[in-house]
């Protein structure tokens, strides 16, 4: 496991080298610091229960955007990601006088730790050691519109598009036959198809004629992105939001409550700018 603790290393020490927020507290010291919780540790163990007993106060303490309820509750019933699973468990901190700086210093932090994590390879979801600009995942979104193949050249075949954009999942609120997490109605092979229902709000448009595109959501440390398209008319878009000092799950968007505020403004700046329906 040498290999695995100077990754680990490698990850703090780009932790450490982010900048800080530029409006620290007056004469305070700068101090950042990382505990490393290994697997199957006391210390480990504490920090589950710990977790597991914030997310059921914040359940029982009042009303919870739906989005964040649905995250909340798998952590309340002791299902963690990362924490027992992972062969070390992470906890960042720093002392600062004015909360929103503080969480705008650790977004920093988090940001470069999962850069230099997704470059070893190492992350979670997104992050499995390949990253895109929005021009590499432009080529993506024309191939799939092509039917699997792009400039000419065949990467997919027509059917296995097919297939892959074929619904596999479909929430059903009666049956409860699975976890939206609070923005997910539709799954078909690793592609999110939209489905602007009421019991999800997984709308992009706070209208009834919001459009049914697919692709995926992205969502990482510090960055916030989407890739939605619709292969029938050739429409779609891409955005990256990084560097976010603010925490998002305190701003939903009232209108289309599976994004966050600046997600909704962002998408409908698009809308009533370029796709003009």
């Amino acid at each position: 496991m040498s290999w695995l603790r100077e990754a680990v290393e490698r990850i703090l020490a780009a932790g450490l080298a982010a900048p800080y927020a530029a409006a620290m507290a007056p004469g305070s010291s700068l101090d950042r610091r990382f505990f490393v919780l290994p697997r199957g540790s006391e210390a480990a163990a504490a920090a589950k229960a710990a977790i597991q007993a914030h997310a059921a106060a914040e359940l029982a303490g009042g009303s919870l955007p739906a989005p964040l309820r649905a995250r909340l509750e798998p952590v309340a019933q002791g299902r963690i990601l990362g924490v027992g699973t992972a062969p070390y468990y992470v906890v960042i901190s720093e002392r600062a006088a004015m909360m929103p700086v503080q969480q705008q210093s650790l977004a920093h932090a988090l940001e470069n730790m999962w850069l230099m994590a997704t470059a070893l390879g190492l992350g979670k979801g997104s992050g499995q050691g390949r990253r895109a600009v929005p021009q590499d995942l432009s080529k993506v979104m024309r191939m799939f519109m092509n039917g699997g193949s792009y400039h000419g050249h065949r990467l997919l075949e027509p059917a296995a598009v097919r297939l892959m954009f074929k619904p596999e999942w479909t929430y059903d609120a009666t049956a409860k036959n699975g976890d939206t997490q609070g923005w997910c109605a539709e799954w078909g092979l690793g592609v999110q198809i939209l489905k602007n229902g009421p019991e999800v709000g997984d709308r992009l448009l706070p209208t009834p004629d919001s459009p049914h595109w697919q692709g995926h959501l992205g969502e990482a440390y510090g960055m916030i992105s989407n890739m939605l398209f619709d292969r029938r008319t050739g429409d779609g878009y891409i955005y990256y939001c990084a560097g976010m000092g603010a925490d998002p799950f305190e701003h939903w968007s009232d209108c289309a409550p599976a994004f966050f505020s600046f997600d909704s403004t962002i998408v409908q700046a698009i809308f009533a700018n370029y796709f003009r329906r």
